[in-house]
């Protein structure tokens, strides 16, 4: 992982600073640069969903729609554990 972060800061994608309260514990974000990254990657996986999910029938793209929202909450599960793994 560090050496991922480390080339995410060479390339001006992520910053590390240290913890206020934690001297021995990093805090990496993303720069400017590496939000327009991400929201522009996230934009192309958008439009191929889109353009693939035309591509099925109506029938099953009523399914995926209907979907939705339990797929919604399961990434909402996901997210808090993955928040709570991270926390220790």
């Amino acid at each position: 992982m560090t050496r991922i972060v480390d080339g995410l800061c060479e390339l001006g994608l992520a910053e590390r600073k240290s913890h206020p309260d934690h001297a021995g514990i990093s805090v990496i974000a993303a720069t400017t640069q590496g939000e327009e990254l991400m929201k522009e990657a996230a934009e192309r996986r958008f439009a191929a969903i889109a353009a693939a999910m035309q591509q099925l029938p109506v029938e099953d793209r009523a399914m995926l729609m209907a979907a939705a929202p339990a797929l919604r909450r399961l990434a909402a599960i996901l997210r808090e554990d993955a928040l709570r793994d991270s926390a220790g």
